[in-house]
């Protein structure tokens, strides 16, 4: 078959390569030549997953060899998600990367039709995301860490009140110094909705430590339940009933029960006053 497309294969910023029907590799760009330190002249026109040995140091099938394979068992061994209709996509730490180096590669595999629609090849493109890996472990540490100063806040609050204001501006410092700054950064690297979603519901708890919101909410208001606070809360940050009832992993109807006993027990309802305008202009 013919590949008109391959200059422009080569040019694309992460490692691609393309094979046709019967396995053999037809583009081998210069990404890839980097990654591996195979070039383009000793592997294209070569099959018998000859493209799996700069990764794993044999032939053996890979991402790619997945995209038309109607075997499951052999998709069984692999950790794959499939993406819209034929795209699939997986992780993977592969130690020869880069001259031994070693790197954590994200793939990406679809096939390619011809006019006719008949299966003619397929493509796979590879990208380091081993500084992503690096940020969620660091993150991850980070966690511990705020996790350690927590206990440790909890244990001395038993043992002595006077320590209390001490331990509470360590745990703001360890928050807004060691643990926000790498979440922002993760965020900046996250694609799927549902890392986004669970990373937002991180930096919301997070930002109830450094908050006053909640304690100044209950102490106004002493019969409020901790559901209504936390609505209350999201109230306040502009979230929609959609959004509250995902992160809580409620229903909707759930969220307006609450939004409606929350009016009710702040003397609103039935009064022409905006929930999160009363909310911002008393609590703050």
């Amino acid at each position: 078959m013919s590949f008109d497309y391959t200059e422009i294969i080569d040019f694309l910023p992460d490692a691609t390569f393309v094979i046709d029907s019967r396995g053999v590799v037809v583009a081998w760009n210069r990404a890839i030549e980097e990654m591996t330190g195979v070039s383009a002249a000793e592997i294209v026109g070569k099959g018998d997953f000859v493209y799996a040995v700069p990764f794993y140091g044999k032939k053996r099938p890979i991402l790619i060899d997945l995209v038309e394979n109607r075997n499951p068992q052999l998709r069984k061994h692999y950790d794959v998600k499939v993406i819209g209709k034929k795209t699939l996509h997986a992780e993977a730490f592969v130690a020869s990367a880069y001259g031994g180096k070693g790197a954590y590669l994200s793939g990406l595999a679809a096939p390619l039709y011809d006019k006719a629609g008949n299966y003619v090849g397929a493509v796979e493109s590879i990208r380091d995301i081993s500084d992503q890996k690096q940020v969620e472990e660091t993150l991850r540490q980070r966690t511990n860490m705020l996790e350690e100063t927590i206990t440790a806040l909890k244990v001395l609050l038993r043992e002595s009140a006077a320590a209390k204001e001490e331990l509470e501006k360590k745990v703001l410092a360890n928050v807004k110094e060691l643990i926000l700054p790498f979440i922002n950064e993760l965020e900046s690297t996250l694609t799927e909705r549902a890392q986004k979603v669970y990373l937002e519901t991180i930096k919301i708890n997070l930002s109830e430590i450094t908050s006053s919101f909640s304690k100044k909410l209950s102490s106004l208001y002493h019969g409020l339940t901790p559901r209504e606070i936390q609505i209350a809360d999201f109230i306040r940050q502009g979230k929609s009933n959609k959004e509250m009832a995902y992160l809580l992993k409620i229903s909707v109807s759930a969220v307006d029960f609450h939004r409606r006993n929350l009016r009710k027990k702040l003397d609103i309802k039935g009064k022409k006053i905006n929930l999160r305008s009363f909310l911002l202009s008393h609590i703050g």
